[in-house]
């Protein structure tokens, strides 16, 4: 096959997979100012360009995904200064906009098992939630991430609002 021939069928596929394909994911971001992360100016801008070359002090992220049957799926993640922990949280609103489950994944240096050991855990919590907004935990599962064994630790948790509705989030999805 001659490289003009590959060519036109590279072309051709792509154009067949359409124009979800060229389309550039939005990231909203906040960009926190000097030392005091808690003070933040959200930003936009092109998901691949963020990756490539992400701003200093930005320990808040949210990535939205408008899903085909008109639900959206929410991804926010935070973290730290320090590094000290990350948390991810997966948001999935129903069609009008109203909360209906959030995934929670937490990683921290500082899990303490009650024997005085400490080190890196990892907490995965699924929650539905009800009609009022009001989460109610499903199921949990605190992993010690040297092992992978599950274990019963504890850790500080970030303070996190949850939003009820699509439309009560601090970035404005498009």
């Amino acid at each position: 096959m001659g490289a003009l021939t590959r060519q036109f069928v590279v072309a051709s596929i792509i154009a067949s997979l359409g124009a979800a394909t060229v389309a550039a994911e939005t990231i909203y971001y906040a960009v926190s100012e000097g030392q005091h992360y808690d003070r933040q100016s959200w930003r936009t801008g092109d998901l691949d360009q963020f990756k490539r070359n992400r701003p200093e002090n930005v320990f808040d992220v949210y990535t939205v995904h408008r899903l085909q049957d008109g639900r959206a799926k929410v991804v926010r993640e935070r973290t730290t200064p320090s590094g000290d922990w990350t948390l991810t949280l997966t948001y999935h609103y129903d069609k009008d906009g109203r909360l209906a489950k959030m995934e929670y994944d937490l990683r921290t240096f500082y899990g303490v098992c009650p024997c005085g050991e400490t080190g890196p855990v990892r907490c995965e919590r699924f929650y539905s939630v009800d009609r009022s907004g009001r989460p109610e935990k499903i199921s949990e599962r605190i992993t010690e991430m040297k092992s992978g064994n599950t274990v019963d630790w504890t850790f500080a948790e970030p303070k996190t609002k949850h939003w009820a509705r699509l439309s009560e989030l601090p970035i404005r999805p498009r």
